[in-house]
């Protein structure tokens, strides 16, 4: 499987960083951090997660109100 962001979901990962980091010092690290782990476990494993659709799953960040929504491919 390989990752590759939706110019959308990429920028709002941005702008959800740059937000946070506003509200206080290194929260929008922490928030970066969180969804780095979440590809990763994807990417690890990603039958794993809920099924949402034809082959989209979800990944729920728990500490920040996120989700990672993700097509399953054979790549």
């Amino acid at each position: 499987m390989t990752f590759d962001w939706h110019p959308a979901a990429l920028q709002e990962f941005e702008e959800a960083g740059l937000w946070y980091e506003e509200q206080r010092q290194q929260l929008g690290v922490e928030f970066s951090d969180a969804v780095v782990f979440a590809i990763e476990s994807v990417l690890r494993e990603p039958t794993r997660f809920q099924a949402v659709g034809d082959d989209v799953r979800l990944f729920r960040l728990k500490r920040f109100p996120y989700h990672l929504y993700y097509l399953l491919d054979d790549a």
